[in-house]
C-alpha cells in the first residue's frame, strides 16, 4: 500500500499542482458582484476654510467583473471618489454622488452597478479658528 502512494510522486505532485492552476484559472474567469466600501477624498478646500463635522469617510458601491479583476483591486490601484471643493464658500453644502463618480482604474473592466451610498449628503463649512 505504502509503495502504491510513493510511486511516482513527482507526477503526482505536479498533476495535482496542474489541477490547482486550472482550478484557480476558470474560477477567476467567472463573473461576480461584489460591494466594495471606497473611500472619499476631497481636494482642494481652501486653506481658511475648514469642515464643522468631519465628512463621511467611505461609500458602498456595488461593481461587477471577473474574479481577475477582482484580485487585481486588492493589490493594485483601488477605486476612490474625489470631490472638487475648490469653489465651495462658507456654510452648508450638498454632495451628489454618482455612479459616474467612482474612480475606477483605467486598466479595469469593472463595472460600477449603482450609486454610491449614501448618494448625498450635506457638510457646514466655516472659515477655521485663530489661534
Amino acid at each position: 500500500m505504502q509503495k502504491r502512494i510513493t510511486a511516482n510522486l513527482g507526477l503526482k505532485i505536479f498533476s495535482l499542482l496542474i489541477a490547482l492552476l486550472l482550478w484557480f484559472y476558470v474560477m477567476t474567469e467567472r463573473v461576480y458582484e461584489k460591494t466594495l466600501i471606497i473611500p472619499l477624498s476631497f481636494v482642494n478646500l481652501s486653506e481658511n476654510l475648514s469642515f464643522a463635522e468631519q465628512p463621511p469617510k467611505s461609500v458602498k458601491v456595488r461593481i461587477r467583473g471577473k474574479g481577475k479583476e477582482l484580485i487585481r483591486l486588492k493589490f493594485g490601484e483601488y477605486p476612490k471618489i474625489v470631490s472638487d471643493f475648490s469653489k465651495v464658500r462658507k456654510g452648508w453644502k450638498r454632495v451628489d454622488l454618482k455612479k459616474k463618480d467612482v474612480n475606477i482604474p483605467y486598466w479595469s473592466k469593472i463595472e460600477v452597478l449603482s450609486d454610491p451610498n449614501p448618494k448625498s449628503f450635506v457638510v457646514r463649512i466655516e472659515k477655521k479658528q485663530e489661534l
